[in-house]
């Protein structure tokens, strides 16, 4: 594979990016039924089809101040097939990043969180690939309940 095909979209002041393959859908703000005793990251559930969804707050997730209005969510997919659905602040394109351009994030600080996989250059942004699985790892959700 010489080009990895993924949804960019912006969180704050990052632009991050998720493999297509893990986005089943990008969808506009739903209501989101809160659900006591969850993480603060996890703003509640939202139903899309007769499923509920969990909703986590990327903004948090990442530890930004809180979200502008008009938030996005993502809809992503985790190898196990549960779905959860992530709060963006806007979705920007899918496009084809070249494998080459990929590297492993710098060594950082212990607080950093795990879930960024690789930077890549684009034009004159850095995009961030993130790691879902890390992104909704259930310990880091329930961290500090």
């Amino acid at each position: 594979m010489d080009a990895l095909q993924v949804v960019c979209f912006v969180v704050g002041p990052y632009q991050c990016a998720l493999d297509i393959l893990r986005v089943r859908e990008i969808i506009h703000s739903s209501p989101i039924t809160p659900m006591p005793g969850t993480s603060p990251m996890v703003e509640g559930v939202v139903e899309l089809r007769g499923a509920y969804l969990p909703v986590v707050d990327l903004r948090k997730r990442l530890a930004l101040d809180a979200r502008a209005s008009g938030e996005r969510y993502v809809v992503a997919q985790l190898a196990d097939g549960a779905r959860v659905a992530l709060i963006v602040d806007r979705v920007i394109d899918v496009r084809r990043i070249p494998q080459a351009q990929f590297a492993p994030p710098p060594a950082l600080t212990a607080s950093a969180p795990p879930c960024v996989l690789a930077v890549a250059k684009q034009g004159e942004d850095t995009v961030l690939l993130l790691d879902l699985a890390s992104l909704v790892d259930a310990e880091a959700l329930t961290a500090g309940l």
